[in-house]
């Protein structure tokens, strides 16, 4: 398949190139759109799961507002990369006065 090539979704707006990203009219704007479809990836709601594909999302959303790095920290969790836990675990230690944080470093610790 050719680098540049799409793979049509459920939704005929929207296009999804061979780097899992969306394109076309419909593609996500907002940390908030972009933070669904990593969830979407993450949890196979209406496409295949893929790991790679929602932590990819999950960047873009946290790097746009920190108020994703929950999911992203999820999302890197669900990959077999101690790498990915790695950041995982920094990610939490530098928000953990949150209730979420406190919470996955209490779990990852234990």
């Amino acid at each position: 398949m050719p680098q540049d090539a799409t793979t049509p979704t459920s939704d005929a707006n929207v296009r999804v190139n061979t780097e899992g990203l969306q394109t076309g009219s419909d593609a996500p704007r907002s940390d908030s759109e972009m933070a669904a479809l990593g969830k979407r990836y993450l949890d196979g709601d209406g496409v295949k799961v893929n790991v790679g594909t929602a932590i990819r999302w999950y960047r873009k959303a946290a790097k746009a507002d920190r108020r994703w790095e929950q999911g992203l920290c999820n999302a890197l969790l669900c990959s077999d990369s101690p790498d990915r836990h790695a950041e995982a675990l920094g990610i939490a230690e530098k928000n953990a006065g949150e209730a979420w944080a406190k919470k996955l470093l209490s779990t990852m610790y234990y």
